[in-house]
């Protein structure tokens, strides 16, 4: 969650060796929002990802940043 609407241009998932994973965006594009949504078109393996985002706050500052999280395999 933002701390104010922000209008994200690029949201991107990837895996640990970099690639890039596919994501579809819900909402309205371009607009500013508190929050982004996005649902994982497949199934992912075991490991590491990071979400990646740019975008810009309502004043015009650019920033982005990083959330970090793994996929661990279910416990039997």
């Amino acid at each position: 969650m933002f701390a104010v609407p922000v209008r994200v241009v690029t949201l991107r998932l990837l895996d640990e060796s970099g690639r890039e994973r596919r994501i579809t965006r819900e909402g309205e594009r371009g607009a500013a929002v508190e929050k982004v949504h996005a649902t994982v078109q497949e199934t992912l393996p075991p490991g590491a990802y990071r979400v990646e985002w740019r975008g810009a706050s309502p004043d015009g500052h650019v920033g982005g940043g990083t959330l970090a999280f793994r996929v661990e395999r279910a416990a039997r």
